[in-house]
């Protein structure tokens, strides 16, 4: 090797290292903001000359990461743009997108504060790390999901994303992501009313933060802590916290670091009715707000000038605000936003159904098979080409050992072996002890988390090292009868959407493995919704085949479609524990009319429920409509807010042709129908024309 050649392979090492540190760093450097600015360019430049792409494409995004921390978002942008320029110029791999399309999130969230274009970058992301199996960038593009939800108030959706990601980031040891992570479910446990947890969450973060001096975490978490605090009425320890956190920060302060803690200790104030003093903390930092890229600063500013001017009896300046503050937020249309994220999750919700209706497809043929090494095999065939799939076992407990039908994809060979279920080695036992799933992506890292470390790695039979699992505890009546498991040789090999896949198959296949009294319960199971008890789509879609063969004539067919309104504001404010109740309340009523004669009731999905009707007169639909309209009315769920009284708005689709019509055709129709009621102001029942 040459000397050229050795320096620039040192270099190069050297460029990967910044480009390390400062994804993780890229927020604390306004101390050093021009040494390191210094540093990244002249990465920049060395990769140029010796053709590294890698180190000018990310270089070109640390760059931007660097200006997005000093509030420069002209030059943030531009740095973005090159970044991606040198991608299409050099028609290089798809991956390099993902980490670009990461940065451009944050670009929009943290300095523009633009949920609707955050969104759109976001969900392209996610779409490409899934298309590329890159599991570590489609969690972190997850995490960063969770906080687009927290912008539009979507916290249980935003809990559920970030949990996800924290989850990931701990088993990595990740502790910089994980310590972001808990910061942001402070928040969306603030926004659930759930103070408990929000605390718990600010205060892991604060602590992490201050040992690895993130200065925008402690601000965050300052914050946090802060809101909590004044809801208590610990106004001292409120404004406590946010002034250790702000003479923390170094002298050399530059740009707007310490703005947002700066504005709370203003509206503190306020809420104090100190308003000469809330004045005078205002003064100081107007002129960084006034030109700061992020507008909502700037809406927050004049709300609180507003209030201090009214509070000082300055009511032409109050006047004078407040219409500021009306102008601004009419410009920024927040609304615009909200239909983003709304269509991802609307898209997300049309995908998962088309995936449910194809896995009952699946389910029920499997089902048909009374061999369970047919079973297996038919599995692995159907599922193969959308999971990564090394081995395949089915575990049914008898006898205090687990009962495993095996088989191994890749040498088409299938055994069977018994396990003991109280093993302490066996990932099995773990999941059936605890009853709980697992969906573990690095196996030899992650083992020793849920059994003792007596091994160094877990081998197959034919001696080949498993890399990635999921395994899933067989549950009925509370009581496990069985696992699933699923291995491969590959890291990485499985996502959340494969165990929801997973959790969606089991009980198909254990059907068809289990002994007949096990396997009717099991066929309940996956026919019934688990909350409400009552038939879930697939279950609808079997009793009504039955339903129309015990008819003696053909009168009608009947399909009432309803919604429990304003139920994502139920979720949110109240947390998803009163959505369950109030969805259990529902499906109990709803339970009333349910006769297997003439009358089916189903969960479809979410808050929709189904009720189909055979041979009903018009003027009896009519009164069984309203009926129902009423009744749920007087369903009345506690909060500690006070009480909650429901309401839903119903489509109904009557069907008096000479045939029955499909499921299909019905569901689409009463939809049409519920869609009506929306609009019209809900509350209400609403025929298909």
């Amino acid at each position: 090797m040459t000397n050229t050649m050795f320096v620039n392979e040192l270099n190069i090492s050297l460029v990967d290292e910044l480009i390390a540190f400062g994804r993780t760093n890229w927020r604390n450097h306004s101390d050093t903001y021009d040494a390191f600015e210094s540093m990244v360019k002249d990465a920049i430049s060395f990769s140029l000359e010796v053709n590294y792409h890698k180190g000018v494409i990310e270089g070109y995004q640390i760059l931007a990461l660097c200006h997005i921390a000093e509030g420069i978002s002209e030059m943030a942008l531009s740095a973005l743009r090159l970044s991606e320029a040198f991608i299409q110029k050099f028609d290089l791999d798809e991956s390099y997108y993902l980490e670009l399309y990461n940065t451009y999130v944050i670009y929009y969230l943290d300095l523009l504060n633009d949920g609707q274009e955050a969104a759109k970058v976001c969900q392209k992301g996610m779409d490409l790390a899934r298309h590329l199996k890159k599991e570590r960038m489609l969690i972190k593009l997850t995490a960063n999901l969770g906080i687009i939800h927290i912008m539009y108030k979507n916290f249980n959706l935003a809990k559920d994303e970030i949990l996800k990601a924290l989850a990931y980031f701990e088993s990595r040891r990740e502790n910089k992501r994980a310590m972001y992570c808990h910061s942001n479910l402070g928040e969306a446990y603030l926004g659930l009313y759930n103070y408990e947890k929000a605390l718990e969450h600010y205060k892991i973060a604060m602590a992490m933060a201050t040992i690895e001096h993130d200065e925008i975490i402690m601000e965050e978490a300052a914050i946090g802590l802060s809101q909590i605090y004044r809801i208590q009425q610990l106004y001292t320890k409120a404004i406590h916290i946010l002034e250790k956190v702000l003479h923390s920060y170094s002298k050399k302060v530059r740009y707007s670091k310490g703005l947002k803690i700066q504005l709370e200790l203003v509206d503190l104030y306020i809420t104090l009715e100190d308003y000469d003093y809330a004045n005078q903390k205002g003064i100081k930092i107007e002129d960084t707000i006034m030109t700061h890229p992020n507008k909502h600063f700037l809406l927050k500013y004049y709300d609180m000038k507003a209030r201090i001017s009214e509070g000082l009896g300055d009511y032409k300046c109050a006047y004078e605000m407040y219409k500021a503050y009306h102008d601004l937020y009419k410009e920024l249309d927040q609304k615009k936003g909200d239909e983003v994220v709304n269509q991802i999750i609307e898209s997300r919700f049309r995908k998962t159904i088309e995936r449910l209706e194809r896995l009952g497809n699946i389910g029920r043929r499997l089902t048909s098979l009374r061999n369970s090494e047919e079973v297996i095999v038919t599995f692995v065939k159907e599922l193969s080409p959308l999971m990564n799939l090394s081995n395949i076992g089915v575990g049914i407990i008898k006898e205090s050992k687990l009962h495993y039908s095996f088989y191994e994809v890749h040498a088409e060979s299938y055994h069977k072996h018994n396990l003991p279920i109280d093993d302490p080695q066996s990932l099995s036992s773990w999941c059936i002890t605890n009853k709980k799933e697992l969906l573990i992506g690095n196996l030899p890292l992650e083992y020793e988390n849920y059994v003792p470390k007596t091994r160094n790695s877990v081998t197959s039979d034919d001696g080949k090292t498993i890399k990635s699992l999921i395994n899933l505890p067989l549950i009925v009546d509370d009581e496990v009868i069985g696992v699933i498991t699923l291995q491969s040789y590959d890291e990485m090999a499985y996502s959340s959407e494969d165990l929801e896949t997973m959790r969606v198959i089991a009980p198909y296949i254990a059907v068809a493995m289990v002994n007949d009294q096990q396997a009717q319960a099991l066929k309940n199971m996956s026919y019934k919704d688990q909350l409400t008890g009552l038939l879930n789509r697939h279950g609808l879609d079997g009793k009504y085949q039955a339903l129309i063969k015990q008819q003696k004539r053909f009168k009608s067919v009947t399909m009432f479609m309803l919604d429990l309104d304003y139920f994502k504001t139920i979720n949110d404010r109240y947390g998803h524990l009163k959505g369950d109740e109030a969805l259990r309340a529902l499906g109990r009523k709803l339970a009333e009319y349910d006769n297997n004669k003439t009358t089916l009731v189903a969960r479809l999905g979410g808050e929709e429920f189904g009720v189909l009707m055979v041979n009903k007169s018009e003027k009896d639909v009519q009164q069984i409509a309203e009926d129902i309209r009423r009744k749920v009315g007087g369903i009345e769920i506690m909060t500690e807010e006070g009480s909650v009284f429901l309401s839903t708005s119903i489509g109904v689709y009557d069907h008096h042709q000479h045939q029955y019509p499909s499921l299909e055709n019905l569901y689409d129709k009463s939809d049409q129908a519920l869609y009506q009621a929306k609009i019209k102001g809900k509350n209400r029942v609403e025929f298909y024309a």
